[in-house]
């Protein structure tokens, strides 16, 4: 993907690879979601969200990043599961040289660093012009300028009357590139327009993400 005077890589696993920066980018995690619909016995198997980890530690392997860059909502709330933070720990241990950084999301307002061993949470962090934050920033806001807004928080998905279902996709208009939701277990919202360019990802296990718009 050519965006904004830069080049990413969009992969399958519903995440950007920004290649001059050394850099993975997702968005959306929503640990321990699963782990509180099971706390009100809601039956959601304990592998939805293993499963998301085990996406990360394969594209962490593979890359080998100098960073990682979630963008909002690393958890889903207050209550994670010991075996989720075991999850993530251990994946943590396993790739030691890259450092994690969290722009901070909506569900992430009592979240701290230590507590996850994470390297920073920051609000929002600009790089050679490309702004990453959680929710979409506007100039008129008071946001510094940027070339390009990358962020998460809408999840958006791409539905065509053809298709059972809307599937996770990048949507990009004018300054901003939304990222999907890295979380299986979670919903989203079509957000595109005419003048939007779109990728969506294809089934689980499907090694392919397609431009549709």
């Amino acid at each position: 993907m050519d965006v904004a005077g830069e080049r990413f890589i969009a992969l399958p696993e519903r995440a950007l690879y920004w290649p001059r920066q050394g850099m993975l980018l997702i968005a959306d995690l929503h640990l321990g979601k699963s782990d509180i619909f099971r706390a009100f016995g809601v039956a959601v198997p304990q592998s939805v969200q293993m499963d998301d980890l085990g996406r990360l530690d394969g594209l962490l392997e593979r890359f080998a990043p100098a960073a990682l860059v979630i963008l909002g909502d690393f958890v889903h709330g207050a209550f994670v599961g010991p075996q989720t933070r075991e999850r993530w720990q251990a994946l943590r241990d396993t790739h030691p040289a890259t450092r994690v950084i969290l722009t901070r999301g909506n569900h992430d307002r009592t979240l701290s660093a230590a507590q996850w061993n994470l390297d920073s949470v920051l609000g929002e962090w600009m790089e050679d012009g490309v702004l990453l934050s959680h929710e979409p920033r506007h100039k008129r806001d008071g946001a510094p300028c940027f070339s390009l807004n990358i962020h998460g928080h809408i999840h958006p998905v791409f539905r065509d009357r053809q298709w059972r279902r809307g599937l996770p996709a990048l949507v990009h208009e004018g300054l901003h590139l939304a990222m999907p939701a890295f979380s299986a277990f979670t919903a989203g919202v079509s957000c595109h327009t005419a003048q939007s360019r779109v990728w969506v990802f294809l089934a689980d296990g499907d090694p392919l993400v397609l431009q549709v718009r």
